[in-house]
């Protein structure tokens, strides 16, 4: 229900570098800002939701930004002396890791929670759901293959532009290469998401929620995103991730000393980011 929350909002801000501290620090207001958009909480609800949000944010700092203070500091090494293929994927298996961590934490108190919605505040979620999934395909508007790969090498110079600055002609020639190996997976995210989205409808029949629910929606939220998508969407998943792996790789490594410069200050700010957001507990 309330999606990827803590991840989203904290370890995606501490990869982006964005207001690092301010995001993370004022987690709480971020969610309660995306769950208004979902459904509406009375007080009892609110304070039960607070009060885990608040314990759940604590034990973010207290045991998880340590281990991606220690992958960033990593990361940083890595790519001032030369980074491999290898070497991210690795980087993405431990940001699996780190995901499955959080969702084994968060699911079982997100699913308890959830027995709190009375069944009108379950319909009404339902509602809520439906709307934004078909709003988001209404306002995608559809693209020939040319414009979307436009589109694509457009979002990776501008993401590579944020860490590294201005890129040479050489370099976006090269991205503009890679990018052509891109296929689309907005079907089969749009069919595996419809898919989640129903089994979760399904769970919030009953007129009363009880221990089966607790335990069947914990195991869709850690487990669903796996078990939902079908090998084809997999196996384009990867081929696509392959590339942006190559991308980054390239560019990674051939680096003037001015982008150089940039990325490592930008890595040492966040380092410094996360180090003070573990010792403010």
């Amino acid at each position: 229900m309330f999606k990827r929350n803590i991840l989203v909002l904290s370890f995606v801000a501490l990869l982006t570098g964005c207001s690092t501290t301010f995001i993370y620090n004022h987690i709480d207001w971020w969610i309660d800002w995306y769950l208004d958009d979902y459904v509406d909480l009375n007080r009892v609800q609110q304070k039960a939701f607070d009060k885990t949000l608040t314990e759940l944010h604590q034990w973010h700092r207290q045991t998880q930004l340590s281990r991606y203070l220690q992958q960033l500091t990593t990361f940083q090494t890595q790519v001032a002396n030369g980074l491999t293929i290898n070497d991210l994927k690795e980087h993405q298996q431990k940001v699996t890791g780190h995901w499955k961590v959080l969702m084994n934490k968060i699911a079982p108190e997100v699913a308890q929670l959830s027995t709190l919605l009375s069944k009108k505040q379950r319909n009404e979620l339902i509602e809520n759901i439906k709307e934004i999934r078909q709003k988001r395909i209404d306002d995608h508007e559809e693209l020939s293959r040319e414009e979307w790969l436009e589109l694509r090498e457009k979002e990776q110079i501008e993401e590579l532009k944020e860490w590294v600055g201005k890129l040479t002609s050489t370099q976006k020639q090269k991205i503009h290469q890679l990018v052509q190996g891109f296929q689309t997976e907005r079907s089969y995210w749009l069919t595996y998401r419809e898919s989640w989205q129903q089994s979760f409808f399904e769970l919030l029949a009953p007129e009363q929620l009880d221990q089966a629910y607790v335990v069947a929606f914990t195991d869709l939220m850690i487990n669903g995103r796996e078990r939902l998508r079908s090998e084809e969407f997999k196996s384009l998943t990867r081929k696509n991730d392959a590339i942006t792996h190559e991308i980054f790789v390239t560019l990674l490594n051939d680096l003037t000393a001015k982008q150089r410069k940039k990325l490592n200050r930008k890595l040492s700010n966040l380092r410094e980011d996360i180090m003070e957001l573990i010792e403010d507990e």
